[in-house]
């Protein structure tokens, strides 16, 4: 049986498909057109051995620990912060983990079919089809054949580091913004001074910045959302980063950063190095010499313009505390690392599922705490204890907006059910067995079943990064659903009778929110608690369970929706904590207590 790589729709000839093929599909689009035609098509991620996840993960980032190092020395090194351990995340998130989680598949699926023949349409992603020449080239087992046929490729992005320059206008504003913050600061401040990185889980933090009696003088470093930007320094924050700006080296810069590039060339020619990216005898670092290049040549400077700014931050301010999101690794890299460096307690807000999150503050790189729910009480007693270099995990203080009364919204009383369904964005960097794939196979599979149910209006709610001409075209089969991106997520949460998703702080919220959430996961990812099935919420897999489950609340919404909420008050009181509004309260007060702990 020959293998044939797929991505896009067939052109609908029966002739124009190789006989006797079996069609690994890197897209929905693919796949249902090719089944639609009798072939036989599978998502290439089915190919990937459930049993081998743990093992290419591990490989995968050891590979990526080894890459910056040079004879036991991190060459990426800048003022006693590693640049190439911030660079490690993206390079493992985007190239080193999909690339070995495709290879593994490709192995199994040749070892299985042991095909004379792959064919390979031009549309599949540069990196697979090298992927592929590089198993070809090793195994000579068999032949390639490259089909042309127009793609139909995503333009849902996936997320990459910032861009360091800015159009000149921009970095006007940026700087005039930056003296207005300095005028508004007052002249002399004996608070300590807590150092905060911009995101929306901070909300009820900076909405107390304004009170007079906020236990901090507020710094903010990196501020990517500038709608934002007047209403953080009118509440008195001064903002001392952001890491687009462009940055202007200073002569012992330029030095070191030539000094790296010289210690990368030559690791380019160490066999050694060379090494770390093989498999199975299949050399694959060709594959991540062009990033590794672009880092050097250019995402190096960027990353050392804002170690250095931080490093004299810290000389000239004296950071007590540091505060921030879990959102923008590289940037929190070097904040985490420089303030463990200068021994300044720093605390990670974390708004989303603690155990999909690998890097960066996993196990392998720092000591960290994980608070959900019951836990809390104990921890903030032992706040005393923490060590300068510990990592805070919260998770319930961004919930504060969303804190109720307990009291359970009234049933649907209007005349359909209306129903939110959340998009299910790849997570390449928190799963092994998650794609593009899983997130079409996700909306498309949502909408072919409740489109088979009546008395409902359906609202499609897309992640931040996701397209929506995009989402348009995937549903345009589909025209009774509506599709909204920029609308206020709580706007859509409070507006539905239900919500239907796959894992995601999302229906974190919406069980705070007291509406009934259908927990659905069609691909082969493995959920996080609450979410996986064994807190009381059901974890459906096939489109029949979610028509079913859909139909029993449209027959009996008062009963069904009641059945349904029945676990909630158990799960929250674990994992959300107490929803008094005083999270953001307990935080500040760990702050502080670490900010004192570190004067005396």
């Amino acid at each position: 049986m020959d293998l044939y790589l797929a991505k896009g729709p067939a052109d609908g000839r029966r002739a124009a498909l190789p006989r006797g093929a079996r069609f690994l599909c890197f897209d929905w689009e693919a796949l249902s057109s090719l089944r639609g035609l009798g072939a036989d098509a599978v998502p290439w991620e089915d190919c990937f051995p459930e049993e081998r996840a743990d093992e290419t993960v591990a490989r995968a980032e050891r590979a990526c620990l080894e890459w910056h190092r040079r004879g036991g020395r991190d060459f990426t090194e800048f003022e006693g912060v590693s640049l190439g351990k911030a660079y490690r995340w993206y390079l493992y998130a985007v190239g080193v983990q999909p690339a070995y989680k495709f290879l593994v598949a490709l192995l199994e699926a040749c070892l299985l079919h042991k095909p004379d023949v792959v064919y390979c349409d031009t549309s599949v992603p540069m990196l697979h089809r090298e992927i592929l020449s590089s198993v070809q080239a090793q195994a000579r087992s068999f032949r390639i054949e490259w089909v042309h046929r127009p793609s139909c490729d995503s333009s849902v992005s996936v997320w990459s580091l910032p861009p360091i320059a800015m159009p000149r206008s921009k970095l006007l504003a940026c700087r005039a913004i930056n003296r207005l913050a300095g005028l508004l600061a007052p002249a002399a401040d004996d608070r300590p001074t807590i150092l905060l990185s911009y995101y929306h889980s901070l909300d009820a933090v900076f909405a107390r910045m304004g009170d007079p009696a906020f236990p901090f003088r507020c710094l903010v470093a990196d501020t990517p959302h500038r709608k934002h930007l007047p209403r953080l320094l009118l509440n008195g924050a001064k903002i001392v980063l952001d890491h687009r700006t462009a940055p202007s080296p200073a002569p012992p810069m330029a030095e070191a950063l030539a000094a790296m590039r010289r210690d990368w060339s030559d690791a380019k020619e160490d066999p050694e190095g060379r090494a770390v990216f093989t498999w199975e005898g299949i050399p694959l670092r060709h594959l991540f010499e062009p990033q590794l290049d672009r880092f050097f040549q250019s995402d190096i400077q960027g990353l050392a313009w804002a170690c250095s700014r931080l490093n004299e931050l810290w000389r000239t301010e004296a950071p007590s505390v540091v505060l921030m999101p879990f959102d923008d690794p590289p940037l929190q890299h070097l904040l985490s690392d420089i303030a463990r460096r200068h021994k300044t307690p720093c605390v990670i807000l974390l708004h989303g599922m603690t155990e999909i999150y690998r890097l960066p503050f996993g196990r392998t790189n720092s000591s960290h705490w994980v608070l959900w729910g019951a836990e809390q009480a104990e921890l903030f007693e032992r706040t005393g204890s923490l060590q300068d270099s510990a990592v805070l995990t919260l998770g319930s203080a961004g919930l504060d907006r969303l804190a109720r009364t307990g009291k359970a919204p009234a049933a649907p009383g209007g005349p359909k059910l209306n129903i939110l369904v959340l998009t299910h964005p790849s997570k390449l960097w928190a799963s092994m067995v998650d794609s593009q794939l899983a997130t079409e196979l996700h909306a498309v599979s949502l909408m072919e079943a409740l489109s088979k149910v009546e008395g409902i209006e359906i609202t499609l709610k897309l992640h931040p990064c996701e397209s929506l001409p995009y989402y348009l075209r995937l549903l345009k089969g589909h025209p009774a659903v509506s599709v909204v991106k920029d609308r206020p997520l709580d706007d859509c949460l409070a507006a539905c009778d239900l919500v239907i998703g796959a894992y995601s702080t999302v229906l974190m919220e919406a069980l705070v929110m007291g509406k009934p959430v259908i927990n659905v996961q069609f691909c082969r990812s493995t959920s996080p608690a609450p979410f996986d099935g064994r807190s009381g919420i059901p974890l459906l897999r096939t489109k029949r369970e979610v028509e079913e489950a859909v139909r029993n609340v449209v027959a009996s919404p008062a009963d069904a929706l009641k059945a349904i909420r029945e676990p909630y008050p158990a799960i929250i009181e674990r994992f959300a904590g107490s929803l008094d509004g005083g999270a953001t309260d307990r935080l500040l007060s760990t702050l502080a207590e670490l900010a004192a702990a570190r004067r005396v």
